[in-house]
This record gives structure tokens, C-alpha cells and sequence, in this order.
């Protein structure tokens, strides 16, 4: 009787197990998608607070709303490994740096200026504010 006390809870324990690593994407895999609000950023190898209240907002399909060419808009992009692709005008390439659950490091070239922008997720644009604003 006690056998099957056991393995009930061993066969409960790894349904649970199971279920929970279902959800979960592949094990180093860090998704994108999100609010990401930047933290620093550096322009010609200068730190720079010109662009302070930037913020990328990756969505699902493949959507990316942000602020990056100076007014909020939306546009679609395309994801590799080391890149993402913003299909703007001017389109803009930005190699992945770093990605990891909070924060997100990204370089890029735009008008012959090189950029590096450190980014942190957020949950929405109003944390965002209020962790500029302090």
C-alpha cells in the first residue's frame, strides 16, 4: 500500500514537472518580445543621454513599435541569432550584443553615427517613465 502511495506522488510530481517545462521555451533561449526601455547608451563611442526616453516594443507578430527615428511608430522586423532587422526607411540592422531575460544590448550604425544602446525590460512603458523619471 505504501508502494503505491509512493509512486503516485512521484508519478504527480513529474506530470507537474512536465507541465511546467512545457510552457518554457528551450533551455538559453531568451525571448525578445517585450518592453525594453533604455538604461545608457552611447553614440561615436560618447555616453549620451540624447535619446533617454527610447524604447523598442516587440510584439508577437513580428512587430516592433518604437521611438527610435524620433517619433512613435510601428514597423515590421525579422529576428536571427546575432541580428534584428527593422524594415524602415532607412532600414536598420542591429546586431544582438546581449540578450538575456532583463537586459538587452544592441549596436547599430544610423546615419554614420555607431550606436550602442543598453536596454532593460520593463513591464510597460509607464515603469519605464517612472524609472527615468527618478
Amino acid at each position: 500500500m505504501d508502494i503505491r502511495i509512493l509512486l503516485t506522488g512521484c508519478l504527480a510530481a513529474g506530470i507537474m514537472l512536465w507541465a511546467c517545462s512545457h510552457d518554457r521555451q528551450a533551455e538559453g533561449e531568451v525571448s525578445l518580445e517585450g518592453y525594453w526601455g533604455l538604461t545608457q547608451a552611447s553614440i561615436n563611442g560618447k555616453s549620451s543621454d540624447r535619446l533617454s526616453s527610447l524604447y523598442f516594443e516587440f510584439v508577437r507578430d513580428s512587430l516592433v513599435h518604437t521611438n527610435i527615428l524620433g517619433e512613435d511608430a510601428s514597423y515590421p522586423y525579422q529576428q536571427t541569432e546575432t541580428e534584428i532587422i527593422q524594415q524602415s526607411v532607412p532600414e536598420i540592422v542591429y546586431s544582438i550584443d546581449q540578450l538575456s531575460d532583463t537586459l538587452l544590448t544592441l549596436t547599430t550604425q544610423i546615419q554614420n553615427a555607431d550606436f550602442v544602446l543598453y536596454l532593460g525590460r520593463r513591464s510597460s512603458a509607464m515603469e519605464s517613465n517612472q524609472i527615468t523619471e527618478n
